[in-house]
């Protein structure tokens, strides 16, 4: 992918700001457990790739928690 455009990371500013990327990851991690639960022996034939775009939103939330943290550390200094 190239540069995001402005309007892309204007919505994506304002989507960090006002959904943390902890409280996302900790607030899906819940639901999955809980769709895991409920479904029980019924697991879904599709639960692999399910677990796999998972897998990787969490990956992408952790990269934007980090990048986070930097930017907070770097104007602590």
């Amino acid at each position: 992918m190239e540069k995001l455009s402005e309007n892309m990371q204007v919505a994506l500013k304002d989507f960090i700001q006002g959904y943390p990327p902890k409280t996302i990851k900790r607030n899906l991690l819940s639901i999955f457990f809980e769709y895991l639960f409920t479904v029980g022996e019924m697991i879904p034939n599709n639960l692999g790739e399910e677990v796999a775009d998972f897998r990787g939103l969490l990956k992408f939330l952790d990269t934007l928690e980090d990048e986070l943290e930097n930017v907070k550390q770097s104007k602590i200094r």
